[in-house]
């Protein structure tokens, strides 16, 4: 039997409180593990994602402003964006100094999937995202 073993893991999920209960879930039955067989057990937290939520009158004006461009075929519903990308770390700091925050997706053709060697995307959505978001100051601005 070897002398110690490294077991790394990630938990993910849709929201933040399904998340802590996955880690508090997967904590407890590796310490139960651990216990069975009399073996020490040491955890370390090399990082964490909480949910991203935006703030609902922010997505509704930017959806008013997205449509009034008249540049994009398709607005769709709000999802709310799981944990995981830093944004959500700025946009929930936004949120409790008293300021609103969104996360915009601007959709595009792919060459390949995200986090793959062969991702690619549609440059000249870009300029979309500088159109909408020029337009969201101007129209938060009153001009």
């Amino acid at each position: 039997m070897p002398a110690n073993a490294v077991l790394k893991f990630e938990t993910r999920a849709n929201n933040t409180a399904v998340s802590q209960y996955m880690h508090e879930e997967a904590t407890r039955i590796i310490k139960a593990s651990a216990e069975m067989y009399d073996v020490n057990v040491t955890f370390s937290i090399m990082g964490q994602g909480i949910n991203c939520e935006s703030d609902a009158v922010l997505v509704e004006r930017v959806k008013y402003v997205a449509t009034t461009t008249g540049i994009f075929n398709d607005i769709l519903p709000t999802v709310n964006f799981g944990g995981g990308e830093n944004c959500t770390f700025l946009m929930k700091r936004v949120q409790e100094c008293g300021g609103q925050a969104n996360y915009i997706i601007i959709g595009t053709e792919l060459a390949d999937g995200h986090h793959n060697s062969r991702f690619d995307f549609n440059e000249d959505a870009m300029l979309l995202g500088v159109i909408l978001l020029s337009n969201i100051v101007e129209d938060i601005l009153g001009h």
